[in-house]
């Protein structure tokens, strides 16, 4: 759309802009519902993805990695101490 100032409308301000102009804090962004920047945004975005897949039944990366670690260990007949799985990542790469 075009703007013009003969026809008396002003250009809509972007959100970055009015975030600017009245000196928004990222504090104060996360109690707003419609001023907020591409950060906030992204962080917002990312929580409710996290509750979805969590929602579905999806592990979390730690609790798949002890899992993973678990069957590993299991199908090559070594016993590993369900402590040390859980305070230690192990790196197969390496091997």
């Amino acid at each position: 759309m075009w703007y013009s100032t003969r026809d008396g409308i002003n250009e809509p301000m972007k959100n970055e802009t009015i975030i600017e102009e009245l000196d928004i804090t990222p504090e104060e962004m996360q109690q707003m519902s419609t001023l907020i920047d591409s950060a906030e945004k992204q962080s917002r975005n990312t929580e409710y993805q996290r509750k979805k897949r969590r929602s579905q039944g999806v592990l979390s990366r730690e609790e798949y990695i002890k899992e993973q670690q678990a069957i590993f260990f299991s199908l090559h007949g070594l016993t590993f101490p369900l402590f040390v799985l859980s305070t230690k990542t192990l790196d197969f790469s390496s091997e």
